[in-house]
Formats: C-alpha cells, sequence, structure tokens
C-alpha cells in the first residue's frame, strides 16, 4: 500500500495480497482458510480426548512458526518507489521532514478517517458474522453436526478466496464504487433470506455463506485499492493502519458478542436489521465519496 502500480491494475493487484495478508478489509482469507481446513484436519484425526491433551496446542506452534516467517519477509521489503521518490526529493532540497502527531495527522485526513471507517464498518460486521459466527450458529440453533459445520464453513471460505481477484479484476474495469455498491445494497436486500436459508444441513450453511461470500468479496477486493488511493503516501500507513484497526476492533469485536447476546434474548433479528443499516451507511458514504479508479498515487 506503499505506491507504485497503476490505477488501471491497483486492485487486482491490492486483491491477490488481501488473499493471503490480515490487510483490508478480511484478516487474510487464505489464513482463515488455512485455520479451518487444520481445525478439521485435527479433529478428524485425534479425539476429544486428544484434542484437550495436546491438539489444541498444534495451531499455536504453526501460528507461531508463521509468525516468525512472516517477521523475516518485513525485514526484507523494499519501500515503493513512490515513498522513495518522497525521501529523495526531500534530501535534495535538505528538508528536514518533522513526524506529526498520529492525532494531528488523522485530523489533517479527516475525510479520509471518515471514507475508510465507513467502508471498513459493514465489512468486518458482515466477515465476523458469516465467516466466525454463522458456523457455530448453526450447531446451537439449528442442531447442525459440528463436523458438518466445519467443512461447510470451509468450502464456503473457498468461495471467498476464489471470488476476491475476480472482484479485483471488475473493480479495475468498472470502478470501485461499482462494487462496494454490489456488497451494500446485495446484503441489504439478501441479509433477511440468507439467514432463512440456514437449516439443519449443511448444504443449506455452505449455500447460504458461498452466496455472503461472493457478495463480501465484492467490498473486499477494492478496499485495499480506495485506502491506497484516498490517502497520501507520507501518512498512509498512519492513516489506514489506526482507522481500518479501530473499526474492525470496534465493530469486528463487538459483533460476535451482541449477535450472542441478541440470540439468546430471543432477538436476533434486530443484529440482522443493524448489520442492514451498518452497509446501508456504507452505501450513502460511498454515494458521496468520488471515484478513486483513476487516481494517481501521491
Amino acid at each position: 500500500m506503499g505506491g507504485g502500480p497503476t490505477p488501471h491494475r491497483l486492485a487486482r493487484l491490492c486483491s491477490a495480497v488481501s488473499t493471503v495478508s490480515p490487510a483490508p478489509p478480511g484478516a487474510g482469507p487464505s489464513g482463515a482458510l488455512a485455520a479451518t481446513g487444520l481445525e478439521v484436519l485435527l479433529t478428524t484425526l485425534f479425539s476429544d480426548e486428544q484434542m484437550a491433551s495436546f491438539g489444541w496446542r498444534i495451531p499455536f506452534v504453526a501460528g507461531a512458526l508463521l509468525g516468525l516467517y512472516g517477521l523475516l519477509i518485513r525485514f526484507r521489503m523494499a519501500e515503493s518507489h513512490v515513498f522513495e521518490s518522497s525521501v529523495e526529493a526531500a534530501a535534495a532540497d535538505d528538508v528536514v521532514v518533522a513526524r506529526p502527531s498520529v492525532w494531528r495527522t488523522l485530523w489533517s485526513e479527516k475525510r479520509a478517517v471518515l471514507h475508510i471507517s465507513a467502508l471498513s464498518m459493514s465489512g468486518v460486521v458482515v466477515f465476523c458474522t458469516w465467516f466466525i459466527f454463522a458456523p457455530s450458529y448453526a450447531v446451537a440453533v439449528h442442531g447442525m453436526d459440528a463436523q458438518h459445520s466445519l467443512v461447510a464453513g470451509l468450502l464456503a471460505q473457498g468461495v471467498f478466496l476464489a471470488m476476491i481477484p475476480v472482484m479485483g479484476r471488475l473493480a479495475d474495469r468498472w470502478g470501485r464504487k461499482p462494487l462496494v455498491f454490489v456488497f451494500t445494497l446485495g446484503f441489504a436486500v439478501l441479509a433477511f433470506p440468507l439467514e432463512w436459508m440456514l437449516g439443519s444441513g449443511p448444504v443449506s450453511l455452505f449455500a447460504s455463506m458461498g452466496i455472503a461470500s461472493v457478495l463480501l468479496a465484492a467490498a473486499c477486493a477494492p478496499l485495499g485499492a480506495i485506502f491506497t488511493e484516498l490517502v497520501p503516501t507520507r501518512v498512509r500507513a498512519t492513516v489506514v493502519g489506526f482507522t481500518y484497526g479501530g473499526a474492525s476492533a470496534v465493530f469486528g469485536g463487538s459483533a460476535p458478542y451482541l449477535n450472542t447476546w441478541l440470540s439468546s434474548q430471543g432477538m436476533h433479528a434486530v443484529f440482522v436489521a443493524a448489520l442492514i443499516a451498518a452497509c446501508l451507511v456504507t452505501a450513502a458514504v460511498t454515494l458521496r465519496m468520488p471515484e478513486t479508479r483513476t487516481v494517481e498515487l501521491t
């Protein structure tokens, strides 16, 4: 996200990166797919007693090793040519670039902060609802077999992973905003029907999660490009990191709890209505936001 790719390819490149990284907007779908696949494998190979004894440690060991590998990659990353050019220009002019406070930086880019927050809000709620909460909800409420729910969720995550690059190419061809509208308005219309599709069989869970995956991919694919195009290179990491991270923590972190609590009170429909409202807020902000597909990175 430091700048560099040409505008007509930026969304497809950002969407490709987002499939394997925890960057905006979906916590790395390939990582989620691998984690769910490992869970399916472990629960198939080991008994409940073995999982309680030692099996639960295996994912943590795997995660630690991958974390070290990710750290190694970060140490070897090269800066973008846009960032390097700005540093070289400042050095050539003998200019000392001051580092403003984080809050001053966020305030100076308050319009971008508002756009990023609104764009992130509905996406993280939908992701947490349909990729984290839905399988366990199907087990608890509809009596679905736990192993079957894991497999259905695994297959749906595969759909999500496959659709993100496709939506990225469409975002480069049609523009960023049309893809966001596909997600927001699609979920506003289909949120309740998708809930009604859920039943005790894994096919119903896969079908509802699969449709949700296609819609969510329409949001995830262009977001990395939109965030990059909204914020200049010199403050991009600060603005995008704090804003997207904050929105994910507030909305994504609270969504599973609220969903669980409202469902326990017999008010699950209230949460679905709130999800629709979040999608409509994102759509309204997107409507007023400029199309960024042709923006040159600065």
